[in-house]
């Protein structure tokens, strides 16, 4: 039995009747470009064909009722009166209505919904695709057609404004444009955007994601201060260029050079934050050259190098987490490792060689439980293939 036939018998049980639609949004993997999004950076990544999955139905009433999986929990509000729940799973139901309201969509209909994610939360975007699947199930409700622009807009603003998460569009633009065996080129500042085939020429790989065990919040990590650090930054090194004004106080603005003749005015950690700023949008466009030919074992290279500035430079990372990064890159077969997404705690994944596959799975899983056995009924590990984005009402 597929997700969608368990969710639609899942559902039957719990509301009484059959669902009406079965969407699938899938999670995202950031390869280059971590950390500087929310600096109007460019980034690379892809959708693997793992994600949340859930089917649902418009109800006749102005209530919302979802039964969570992971959380084994059905909770409930009334569209027309609520209040968000931080802390809570459903509150990115909540933020996603919010985030609605906040452009212009009346939102008249609740829905009746089952939900379920198909790999442990923690870097892979888990919060971004959730809430794109809630803007999807509201707009499904209202009749709406809303368009991909809209929908990464609407789902940035759901975390950003009512979650209190400082984040740019990475994790909303790769879930949505993504596309099949490519990787995804995404300026963030201009919208450019590339699909890249994943070169018939190139050494094969396949994708590893590698799961510590350690829960994932980014509200309760350090995320948010490393975005004030880099405004910090911003704020010292503006001083040096012609811009009057901190209307939108991002790195992009600020000229590398200018880094470079000035950055020893910064704080220490202030200093490496930016550092990983400027290095990381380097290893973004040699990254992206040398994945268009083919290349990537090089590719694989710039992954690492982005996780050790990750670790050295912009200090994310739990200390089990970066142990497995660490297994990871020592580990034959592994092109490339570093962290999932923020960083902080969760998942790693690699690009690694398929021949070395099964090697791999053992020895990492060996070594990582060797290190920290309190984990290992809550390590996982799994090699999966990419899939489309979700787009807007990707079932409909």
């Amino acid at each position: 039995m597929n997700n969608s036939e368990t969710l639609r018998e899942k559902f039957k049980l719990v509301f009484g009747y059959q669902p009406s639609y079965y969407y699938f949004v899938p999670y995202r993997i950031c390869t280059l470009g971590a950390h500087i999004d929310h600096q109007k950076g460019i980034i690379n990544g892809f959708t693997p064909d793992i994600g949340i999955n859930m089917v649902f139905s418009p109800n006749a009433g102005k209530k919302v009722n979802i039964y969570s999986e992971d959380y084994a929990e059905k909770a409930s509000f009334d569209i027309s009166n609520y209040k968000i729940e931080k802390g809570r799973w459903i509150s990115y139901s909540q933020a996603a209505l919010s985030s609605l309201k906040d452009y212009g969509y009346e939102i008249t209909r609740g829905f009746d919904a089952i939900i379920s994610g198909s790999f442990p939360v923690g870097g892979l975007s888990s919060s971004a695709a959730v809430t794109i699947q809630y803007i999807n199930a509201f707009c499904t409700a209202a009749n709406y057609h809303i368009s991909n622009d809209k929908l990464i807009t609407v789902a940035h603003g759901a975390e950003r404004n009512h979650i209190g998460l400082n984040c740019g569009v990475l994790d909303q633009a790769c879930i949505i444009l993504s596309k099949k065996d490519s990787l995804l080129y995404y300026d963030t500042l201009t919208g450019e955007i590339e699909s890249i085939p994943f070169p018939s020429q190139s050494k094969k790989f396949r994708i590893g994601i590698f799961f510590s065990g350690v829960e994932h919040s980014l509200i309760s990590s350090d995320y948010n201060k490393r975005t004030a650090e880099l405004r910090e930054g911003f704020d010292i090194l503006r001083r040096h260029t012609c811009i009057k004004d901190d209307s939108e106080p991002v790195l992009r603005r600020i000229p590398a050079d200018v880094f470079e003749k000035y950055g020893g005015e910064l704080p220490d950690n202030v200093y490496r934050r930016c550092l990983h700023y400027y290095t990381e949008m380097q290893r973004v466009k040699e990254g992206t050259k040398l994945f268009r030919e083919g290349k990537t074992e090089e590719y694989g290279r710039l992954i690492t190098e982005s996780g050790q500035s990750s670790v050295e430079n912009y200090e994310a990372g739990s200390p089990e987490l970066t142990a497995l990064w660490e297994i990871l890159k020592s580990t034959r077969g592994v092109l490339g490792a570093r962290f999932c997404g923020a960083g902080f705690k969760g998942n790693c994944f690699a690009l690694t060689d398929p021949d070395f596959e099964i090697e791999i799975e053992e020895k990492v899983k060996e070594a990582y439980l060797r290190a920290f056995p309190a984990f290992k009924d809550k390590y996982k590990s799994v090699f999966i293939g990419t899939t489309d984005g979700t787009g807007a009402n990707n079932s409909l």
